[in-house]
């Protein structure tokens, strides 16, 4: 029987870049559109919010060789943004699902966001401009700021935000279970210029602990720093070497019941708690500082007993769609890309569940599996992997094979390496 030789170049676990949300309190108002908010109260805190859509710059980590997202992933819809507020429990230090809403700072219902709040968009970089009430705003107290984009198209309904003592809002009630768009052709990528991106969770524990009224001001903002946004799905690429001598006609995720069910926020229940937590995301609940405050990439299984995990039907069928892919060398190839759900790779019952992706060749009959699992230096896949990215198909992380050729034994030929998501920063715009 014939089997597939594969190569990962890189099979990354974060090689998507987490899209920045940077805050800055305003300087000099400069839009392209629309009006400059007013400031009603003197005393009140001018903030803007930068939020950037397209490819964002190299951070400090780049030595692990990480892929930029696309430009497509990084998609923010203005028209289904969110940017909430939320108070922190000073004995924990982060916020979780029960952390009370503060604040509608930005929301596609007019009546719901703060008066004073503006939106504007180059195409590129979006800013929120608005003020923060000094009465609600101590430099003592901790809050966090929060921004969802692009779940109206999955299925996600518009919130009803309330900060009203007998109906408040949570964190917890942010949590939105988006059902995958199926379509005509039973295959979906992000398309910005149709307005349908990934959907999107962020996260930052901020603090006015060093704002000084005397030193800061609209010339000298106070910063509050970065806010990440985390890509709620996987992303596989494939593509074929180029002496292979193959040219890929198709791919599919097929059968086993992959997960048709997204989960906004990575959420997870401790073992008797009713609190939900955001503990998935790598050192968030280790303390409140910036470093761990904040989103960063999940490094724990998802919590299906908590979060709902919806099988497709075992004849349900998703395409990959092609797409221009970018080798190690930057060069770029032509390849096949899907984007999944969250996902069990790991067998509890026998079942295969990580031989989930089929590929056809041009000029060849067979239908050839991959298998996403580790191998050893016999190509025999291992049965039983520990590594987090080899049990789950999880959300912000890229699984890519580069196809060297097929052999006529039946043993696999392939390398792999994981390596681990790093954030980038961006250019700040000048507001001067």
């Amino acid at each position: 029987m014939k089997t597939i030789a594969k190569h990962i170049l890189r099979l990354r676990h974060a090689c998507l870049r987490a899209l920045p949300l940077l805050l800055f309190p305003l300087g000099a108002c400069v839009a392209e559109e629309g009006e400059c908010p007013v400031d009603t109260h003197e005393d009140d805190i001018a903030v803007s919010l930068v939020i950037k859509g397209n490819l964002p710059a190299a951070g400090s980590r780049a030595a692990l060789s990480d892929l930029d997202g696309t430009l497509a992933e990084s998609y923010i819809n203005i028209n289904d943004l969110y940017i909430l507020a939320f108070e922190i429990d000073p004995t924990k230090g982060v916020a979780d699902g029960e952390s009370k809403l503060k604040d509608i700072i930005w929301s596609p219902q007019q009546a719901e966001r703060l008066p004073e709040s503006s939106i504007s968009s180059n195409g590129t970089v979006v800013l929120l401009r608005t003020f923060l009430s000094s009465e609600k705003y101590k430099e003592d107290e901790p809050f966090a700021l929060v921004a969802v984009s692009n779940i109206s198209n999955w299925g996600g309904e518009s919130y009803t935000l309330s900060t009203e003592k007998d109906k408040e809002t949570t964190l917890a009630d942010l949590q939105k279970t988006l059902t995958y768009p199926i379509v005509m052709d039973s295959r979906w990528v992000p398309d910005n210029a149709k307005s349908d991106g990934i959907p999107l969770f962020g996260i930052k524990r901020c603090s006015l602990s060093g704002y000084n009224p005397q030193y800061n001001n609209s010339a000298n903002p106070y910063n509050l720093g970065t806010t990440w946004l985390l890509r709620t799905l996987a992303k596989i690429e494939l593509f074929t070497a180029a002496d292979s001598k193959l040219e890929i006609a198709s791919a599919q995720v097929v059968a086993y019941g992959w997960n048709n069910n997204v989960q906004l926020i990575p959420f997870m229940k401790p073992t008797g708690s009713t609190t939900l937590i955001l503990n998935r995301m790598e050192g968030y609940n280790t303390d409140g500082s910036d470093t761990y405050g904040s989103t960063s990439q999940v490094n724990l299984s998802p919590d299906f007993t908590t979060s709902g995990f919806t099988p497709t039907a075992s004849s349900y069928t998703l395409n990959f769609s092609k797409a221009t892919v970018k080798k190690e060398d930057g060069t770029t190839a032509e390849g096949f890309v899907a984007y999944l759900p969250e996902y069990q790779l790991a067998s509890t019952d026998g079942t295969p569940r990580n031989q989930i992706v089929k590929i056809s060749f041009e000029g060849k009959t067979q239908q050839y599996t991959l298998t996403v699992a580790p191998y050893d230096n016999y190509s025999q896949p291992d049965t039983n992997p520990t590594d987090i990215y080899w049990q789950y198909l999880l959300r912000n992380y890229l699984y890519r094979f580069q196809i060297q050729g097929i052999q006529e034994d039946a043993t696999l030929s392939l390398k792999y390496t994981v390596c681990p998501m790093q954030k980038y920063t961006t250019d700040i715009p000048d507001f001067n």
